[in-house]
């Protein structure tokens, strides 16, 4: 920013430059000049002001060396990027000069360059999501798509924080970076699509031989079932509970598949029950991909394939 004030009708003339600029470029119409997009008045009547560079940055073609007037780059002429340094003059009615001023600049014509490292599981029941990314320089983030619209400022390599979304698949989210002056990344990357998905399995079923009270089998038929419509049930556990009825670990040898379907029934799986005769409590459990998982438990008593018949002994008297 640069002040010139003194006499024959000058007041004050400002030239104030932005911090970074992406277009190399200086132009004046009647009594308003633009610095890579900024304007300003020339409040003087007959005040007049001519701008260079010390680098040769501005090489253009000029319809006078004082303005107004206008300057427009010379095609191929506009130097690398990096801080520049602006020098003005000015010329008042009476033909005082005042100057240089001089402001610097940084000149990037250069987009950042984002990469999405990574984002939320592609099945997620997580209250909070979030997207890694890679930024060679400073920028401003946007969203865009279903997973909103925000803009986050100051951004560099770390993680975006998408926030806490609705149950659904999102498959139209994308992320577009925008440096300090203005240049963008390309086109919206996507993020990879993924679901959030924050409901148990329902209509969890186990069904023992059948429905039987008792058996003198060892080895049973069961008949399980359960329905997920937005991530599938992945697998399914079904173990005896009389001594640990907790939720078996994800490691746990007892999953099986169950095909990520959306509604999964098995009625011939085969069961073995423990020794000892006795009610045997049995639960089966039922996950989906996002890692919700239900439940549903039966029992059913298991006796002594040799245990004497039972009857019932009715004494008659006869007199």
């Amino acid at each position: 920013k640069a002040s010139l004030s003194g006499s024959g009708g000058c007041s004050e003339i400002v030239v104030e430059c932005p911090g970074y600029a992406n277009h190399p470029s200086v132009a004046l119409i009647d009594n308003e000049f633009t610095i890579w997009g900024r304007t300003g008045t020339i409040n003087a009547a007959g005040t007049r002001i001519k701008f260079t560079n010390g680098d040769v940055w501005l090489r253009a073609t000029c319809t006078g060396d004082w303005l107004p007037g206008s300057c427009t780059p010379v095609p191929g002429a506009v130097a690398s990027d990096g801080l520049k340094t602006v020098y003005s003059w000015y010329l008042d009615s009476t033909g005082n000069i005042g100057g240089p001023y001089t402001d610097t600049i940084t000149l990037d014509t250069q987009g950042p360059q984002l990469e999405i490292v990574s984002g939320p599981d592609e099945y997620t029941n997580e209250s909070s999501h979030s997207v890694s990314i890679t930024l060679d320089n400073e920028s401003e983030v946007r969203t865009s798509g279903s997973c909103g619209t925000t803009n986050f400022m100051s951004q560099s390599t770390g993680s975006i924080d998408l926030g806490n979304l609705t149950e659904g698949t999102y498959s139209d989210c994308a992320l577009e970076a925008f440096d300090l002056a203005g240049n963008s990344s390309g086109p919206p990357q996507p993020i990879p699509t993924f679901t959030v998905d924050q409901t148990n399995p329902t209509s969890a079923s186990l069904v023992l031989f059948g429905g039987a009270a008792q058996t003198d089998m060892e080895n049973i038929t069961i008949e399980i079932s359960s329905s997920d419509d937005l991530s599938g049930v992945e697998k399914y556990c079904v173990k005896e509970i009389n001594d640990d009825p907790s939720t078996p670990e994800a490691s746990d040898t007892c999953w099986k598949s169950a095909g990520n379907a959306d509604t999964f029934i098995k009625d011939d799986e085969s069961f073995t029950l423990s020794g000892g005769f006795e009610n045997k409590n049995i639960r089966a459990w039922f996950r989906d991909r996002a890692g919700n998982v239900s439940e549903a438990t039966s029992s059913i008593e298991r006796v002594d394939p040799n245990q004497p018949p039972a009857f019932d002994l009715v004494v008659t008297n006869y007199v």
